[in-house]
């Protein structure tokens, strides 16, 4: 019986733990939803600061000035989401997000790269608080509406006339589409 005991104990240990990738919400259970309206993004701006103020780098987790412009956006959201997309509308050439490192970016947000270490990072701020995880991932847990500020490094793919539609994941993996906003 000892001997069976221990072996069922050393079959759960090697079951659980491990390294976190990083890179948002596992599965739905890692946010916890409240009743109410279902996740929404109803408001996508550009910023009077955009390309006049640097907060971010370009890659994940880097959530630190790196003395190049960023482009800034005014988003509105209510979540709860697990992660956000900004993806050039007129081309396939440029994408943001909160993805990291190996996490999937689902195709139905008409991404061009599938994995979060491909792509651009977005910087997430509440007033002046970075709602980044260290790693540059993001998640909104609530069902409340948040003005969010976000930021992009600038890849010269903002010039007058080119446009940006942004999209959202819930926790439970559908894909929210918000408006477009022409630059």
């Amino acid at each position: 019986m000892r001997n069976v005991l221990g072996m069922l104990g050393i079959a759960l240990m090697a079951c659980g733990g491990g390294d976190d990738a990083g890179g948002g919400a596992k599965n739905p259970n890692d946010v916890k939803t409240t009743a109410g309206q279902p996740a929404a993004l109803t408001a996508f701006a550009k910023r009077d600061d955009t390309l006049k103020v640097d907060k971010i780098g370009p890659a994940d987790g880097q959530l630190k000035p790196d003395g190049k412009m960023d482009a800034s956006f005014d988003v509105t959201v209510r979540g709860p989401v697990i992660s956000l997309l900004i993806d050039s509308a007129d081309d396939d050439k440029w994408q943001w997000d909160t993805y990291t490192k190996v996490n999937d970016v689902p195709a139905a947000m008409k991404a061009f790269a599938a994995g979060g270490a491909l792509t651009g990072q977005i910087g997430v701020f509440e007033g002046d608080k970075v709602l980044n995880k260290d790693d540059g991932s993001f998640a909104l847990g609530d069902n409340t509406e948040h003005k969010l500020t976000v930021y992009v490094s600038d890849t010269g793919a903002f010039v007058a006339g080119a446009k940006f539609k942004i999209y959202a994941e819930t926790p439970d993996h559908k894909i929210v589409e918000g408006p477009t906003v022409v630059y």
